[in-house]
């Protein structure tokens, strides 16, 4: 008999065992009394809500405790280390961190905090509390699928965030941004919550401190609009010139659903004289100006003559 057939034979019963048996060794080990340093989250809770820490500080303090395997795999969720200082005015303050200070530690888990590791103590300079509403500017990159476009700007919901932060920090900020998330293969509609990057050195929080960037996705679409008059600017008033020819065609791309509702009307060309005198030119570009969300791709002809005629309300 192989081995393979010695291994595939009774196989769900060797499973079984081996489950039951990584079960008693694992209860065995979680059980087992330990003593750890862990990482803990400080917070800083300044009771009146009037003062703000200024300067950087640590957002860890490590601490160590003993406690059981089990015991300290479920009982560190919400530990973490709070300091609230009582503060009367500006000013700097050297606090000391004791075990008394952790908090969130569930006393059925058994869990004792023994000491503070690092920082033992810590330097706190205190400002007034400001707040101030700044302008969100995202930083996400949409890239699309083939045959696919982004319509019009990316939006941000909401489009200003309330700042909170030291008084000597905050007057001078007028915006913040967010995270910075790159997308792909992206054929619908966008609208990805994100986080914002605050300066966490300098004090300053955010409310709410995620946003979510919107986006409009479509199909690409073309579509032509012949017969597009061209008009003269900047013609001098007694002077009677025309454009030759009168009319281009200009094919439009962009978002099939944007592309539906434009209409012949909102486009625009024209040919520049005063661009004829001063570079002396016989073949003059048109340029031609759409609605927001679509984009030229071909005016044809490019070019236009001016050439003697009757001049017309097109003139300007």
């Amino acid at each position: 008999m192989s081995l393979l057939e010695i291994l595939r034979r009774n196989w769900p019963l060797k499973v079984a065992s081996f489950i039951v048996g990584f079960t008693l060794w694992l209860h065995v080990k979680t059980d087992q009394t330990y003593e750890r340093v862990v990482s803990l989250p400080l917070e800083i809770k300044e009771p009146s809500g009037r003062f703000v820490v200024s300067n950087e500080v640590p957002r860890t303090v490590q601490v160590r405790i003993s406690g059981s395997g089990k015991q300290i795999l479920v009982g560190l969720r919400h530990a973490r280390v709070v300091l609230k200082p009582r503060v009367n005015r500006p000013e700097s303050l050297t606090m000391d961190i004791s075990t008394d200070d952790v908090q969130g530690l569930d006393p059925n888990h058994g869990i004792v905090v023994t000491n503070i590791e690092e920082p033992r103590s810590l330097l706190l300079d205190f400002d007034f509390l400001e707040m101030r509403e700044a302008q969100v500017i995202p930083r996400v990159g949409i890239g699309v699928k083939p045959g696919y476009t982004v319509v019009g700007d990316v939006r941000v919901d909401p489009p200003k965030v309330r700042l909170g932060g030291p008084r000597n920090v905050i007057g001078g900020i007028r915006s913040v941004v967010t995270d910075s998330v790159v997308l792909s293969d992206v054929s619908s509609d966008v609208g990805e919550l994100v986080t914002l990057e605050l300066p966490r050195e300098m004090g300053l929080v955010a409310s709410p401190e995620t946003v979510r960037v919107r986006a409009t996705v479509q199909a690409l679409a073309e579509r032509r609009f012949s017969d597009i008059p061209v008009v003269v600017t900047n013609l001098p008033k007694r002077m009677n010139l025309i454009a030759n020819p009168a009319l281009v065609t200009v094919d439009l791309t962009g978002g099939e659903h944007v592309l539906e509702n434009v209409s012949a009307e909102q486009i625009a060309a024209e040919v520049d004289y005063q661009q004829s005198t001063q570079a002396g030119s016989v073949d003059l570009p048109v340029r031609v100006s759409v609605p927001p969300g679509v984009r030229v791709k071909q005016i044809t002809p490019e070019t236009v003559r001016l050439v003697p005629g009757q001049r017309s309300d097109s003139a300007r």
